[in-house]
């Protein structure tokens, strides 16, 4: 006798009692892998456990009942009239008209008596349930267990402990059904039977019990025989499974699918499925048995997830190759081409699905509610300082957002019919984060206190307004057009064509106008609140056309920047840039950069314009300690050291103010290069400096003489590539093949220049002729110069058209245009109560001079 001790507090009897069983039931047949400790829940006299030592398949879900499952009223509408019953006390006696004598006295059948039907003692009997005619109907009493199959035949029943030949071990149950409801399945669970003369079928495949595992055999050890013990007149025939021969403990139990006993229904052949992982294709996740060429994929998917609850229809996509396509849930397994003998499929695992109305709702919504913080709450993201006149551009800008995804929810609530009902849950992030992510990429820019207002004023923003306007109702009458094509609940596809709608003609011309007007509508609000950088040059009358020229090609166009061209009067030439400034005040309504022509830099002035920014200054000026210098050809002079050759200025200053108080650079000057941070302040004005450091720009000059001039195409020139690829290089020369050096020089293409000619950081013109060992260094040759053998030039500005003979020397000067420079006799000539013989120097050389200069 075995002792247990129960542990807790159970008020259930029932429960107890089926405790106990399951633990005296593991004592004696220990646990292996098990699946399912008691697949009957208690309803057998043992605990049909369920055990997997092989792969990780699950058990079919299904309702495990020990009795026939009237679900559609077969039996309940039979005649209640009583059939032949006994009147026998206690036992059944061998002359009972109800015994069919088929039963010994331990109650094993007899072999020849399954070969019929037989009866057993009904309800209506007055012999009790001890009765040695009443066997089947008490129920199954040798304990059994269900297990995996090595040898892919899926699940099987084996005994759990010797079975007699004759004795009863369990009676087939299922759902009774009518033959045109049978006709309908197409399973292999289906068995035929019989409610009095009319013929019916159990399906064991949505209820059943452990029978339904019980698999074939050519030489089984059991065999299904028909009872009835049922009172009424039509009596259902219990479809149960005898012992032929002894079974040993531990072996399968199985039964011939002969066409005696066993029927189905379907009219095709059934087999096993077996459904491998596309990441690892020889990896088997599950077999799937009693599969028919009339099953749909749909049905494969609700099998998968009945046995791997992880695995729903959802996130199924079942291939007939680990890398092809996704087969359409319609489509059947006789369609697919596969072999009953090795039918396989395989299935990728989608990962956690989720709606896509969903996704849509929540990619959609965070937009629609971030924009506005950046429009009605600016302090928020802008700082507390934030304040000034809101730009119609950017209050029209909110609203056609607003408009555009109040438009996409309302879409996506009551228009949009999605032929996939969910997609993988890790999209809802990814579409989330794009969608919130680049809504506050714009509302920030398009709400910022900085922002410029397009370059067309309000002309440009109603053009945008409007074309925005019309493409939104396009998109909504395509999607309106397009949700028509498809009944709900349905994958319909139909060919889209115009409908009444005038939107809809676009279909004429392209496949998807949904996305066409989609792109527009983005393209008509980037229109309405473009603004481009505005650069305005302000040069003399008579070099504006040059000047125009010049933008035009490919060197200083920029498809980004509008460029204004502004002419200066010639009785205003002399004007200075505050002078400027002033003059053109009324025009300028926003921050602005005010750079010299002769500032000539690589620096980077974002950190200048961060700093103005971040100060809220009203001026910032640049300023370094390294600039460019060098010697300056002409009469000696004083020239002033260190200048301002670039600034910020706010677009609402007060320029007569400013400009009354422009000497307060000088001071700032002064004060930053000893090192000094100050901050001046005239009358509330903030103005900042901004010194550039020295790693932060190779070259920081104004080139407004000479020295500066060949210091900075010194310098440029070492850095060429690095500045601009539009900057032609100029021409480079072969030391050893033709003699020529031009070191730090920028030679045009079309100059002719003869061997043995030395070039030192000087720039050699348009059509310019150099004669032979003529040596130039650190001067500017300009266009169509005719430069003769020997000639020495340095440090010198030579003009267009200038004639240099042989011989001549020219030193610190600038040539001025048309001059010519000969070397036949000799030349005295005062500057600077010095006498000066055989070279021209130090000297500006202008057309008041005599005509022709002699170096001698």
């Amino acid at each position: 006798m075995c002792k247990f001790v129960l542990e807790g507090q159970i008020s259930n009897t029932n429960a107890i009692r089926h405790t106990i069983r399951i633990t005296e039931f593991s004592k004696y047949f220990p646990k292996k892998n098990i699946v399912v400790e008691d697949l009957s829940n208690g309803s057998e006299r043992f605990p049909v456990r369920v055990v997997n030592d092989v792969d990780d398949s699950a058990i079919d879900k299904f309702v495990y009942t020990t009795r026939v499952v009237d679900r559609t009223g077969i039996l309940a509408a039979r005649n209640n009239d009583m059939v032949v019953y006994c009147l026998c006390i206690g036992d059944c006696l061998l002359e009972c008209q109800c015994s069919s004598g088929v039963y010994d006295n331990k109650g094993h059948i007899r072999g020849p008596s399954l070969d019929w039907a037989f009866l057993e003692c009904s309800s209506a009997c007055a012999c009790s349930m001890r009765c040695g005619n009443r066997v089947a109907q008490k129920g199954a009493t040798y304990a059994v267990e269900i297990y995996r199959t090595c040898d892919n035949r899926g699940w099987a029943v084996r005994a759990l402990r010797s079975i007699p030949c004759g004795a009863f071990i369990g009676e087939y149950t299922g759902e009774l059904l009518n033959e045109f409801e049978a006709n309908e399945r197409s399973d292999s669970y289906l068995f035929e039977t019989a409610v009095g003369e009319n013929n019916y079928t159990i399906d064991a495949r949505l209820y059943g019990n452990f029978t339904r595992f019980i698999n074939h055999s050519c030489e089984p050890n059991a065999k299904v025989g028909l009872v009835v013990w049922d009172s009424q007149v039509e009596q259902l025939s219990h479809i149960c499974i005898f012992a032929t021969r002894n079974i040993s403990k531990g072996e399968e139990i199985t039964i011939s699918y002969g066409e005696n006993w066993w029927g189905t229904k379907v009219t095709m052949n059934v087999f096993n499925l077996e459904v491998f992982d596309t990441k690892n294709p020889t990896r088997t996740l599950i077999i799937l048995d009693g599969i028919s060429g009339d099953d749909s994929i749909l049905e494969i998917k609700k099998r998968i997830a009945q046995r791997n609850q992880k695995l729903t229809v959802e996130r199924q996509s079942i291939r007939l190759e680990p890398r092809g396509k996704a087969v359409t849930n319609d489509r059947n397994i006789k369609d697919l081409g596969l072999s009953a003998q090795n039918a396989q499929l395989y299935l990728k695992d989608l990962g956690p699905q989720i709606a896509w109305k969903t996704v849509f709702l929540m990619e959609y919504a965070g937009p629609f509610f971030i924009y506005p913080i950046f429009y009605f709450r600016p302090s928020v993201v802008y700082g507390s300082d934030v304040s000034g006149d809101i730009n119609l551009a950017v209050t029209l800008a909110c609203l056609c957002w607003l408009v555009h995804y109040a438009k996409r929810l309302f879409e996506t609530q009551f228009i949009h019919r999605f032929s996939n009902g969910t997609m993988p849950r890790f999209n809802l992030f990814k579409n989330c984060c794009y969608y919130w992510g680049f809504s506050a990429f714009v509302s920030y820019f398009v709400n910022h206190p900085l922002f410029t207002p397009p370059l067309f004023g309000s002309t440009q923003i109603y053009l945008g307004l409007i074309g925005f306007a019309i493409s939104e109702f396009g998109n909504f009458s395509i999607h309106i057009l397009l949700r028509n094509l498809r009944s709900e609940g349905t994958h319909e596809r139909r060919i889209p064509f115009p409908d009444g709608n005038p939107m809809s003609l676009l279909f004429n011309l392209v496949s998807c106008p949904n996305y066409t007007y989609e792109v527009t509508a983005w393209l008509c609000f980037s229109f309405m609140v473009q603004s481009l950088p505005n650069v305005k040059l302000f040069v003399r009358d008579n070099v504006s056309s040059k000047i125009q020229h010049l933008l035009e090609t490919s060197l200083f166009k920029f498809d980004c920047l509008a460029v204004e061209v502004i002419c200066i009067p010639r009785e205003n030439e002399d004007w200075g840039t505050a002078d400027v400034l002033r003059y053109y005040a009324a025009k300028i309504n926003k921050d602005f950069i005010v750079i010299s022509d002769d500032f000539i830099s690589d620096a980077n002035l974002h950190p200048m314009v961060d700093q103005f920014r971040a100060h809220k200054a009203k001026f910032s000026c640049l300023l370094s300690e390294y600039c460019v210098t060098g010697l300056v050809p002409g009469p000696k002079i004083k020239r002033s050291k260190g200048s301002i050759f670039l600034y910020i200025l706010g677009g609402c200053i007060s320029f007569s103010l400013f400009f009354q108080n422009f000497n307060f650079i000088s001071t700032i000057n002064k004060k930053q290069f000893n090192h000094q941070n100050i901050f001046p302040h005239i009358n509330t004005i903030k103005c900042m400096t901004y010194i550039v450091p020295r790693v932060d720009a190779s070259i920081i000059a104004r080139a407004n003489n000479i020295g500066a001039y060949f210091e900075v195409n010194k310098a440029i020139l070492k850095s060429l590539s690095r500045i601009s690829l539009r900057i032609c290089p100029g021409r480079s020369f072969d030391f050893k093949t033709t003699g020529i050096s031009s070191g730090e020089s920028l030679v045009a293409n079309d100059a002719e220049i003869s061997s043995r000619v030395v070039l030192k950081r000087s720039l050699i013109g348009d059509k310019c002729h150099i004669g032979e060992k003529t040596r130039v260094q650190g001067s500017l040759i300009m266009e169509e110069v005719r430069i003769g053998k020997c000639v020495n030039i340095s440090q010198s500005i030579i003009c267009p058209g200038v004639e240099i003979e042989d011989n001549a020397e020219v030193i610190n000067c600038i040539v001025v245009c048309g001059q010519k420079i000969t070397a036949k006799c000799e030349l005295w000539r005062s500057l600077d109560d010095l006498k000066v013989l055989a070279k021209v120097q130090d000297d500006i050389i202008e057309a008041d001079d005599n005509s022709e200069w002699t170096t001698g």
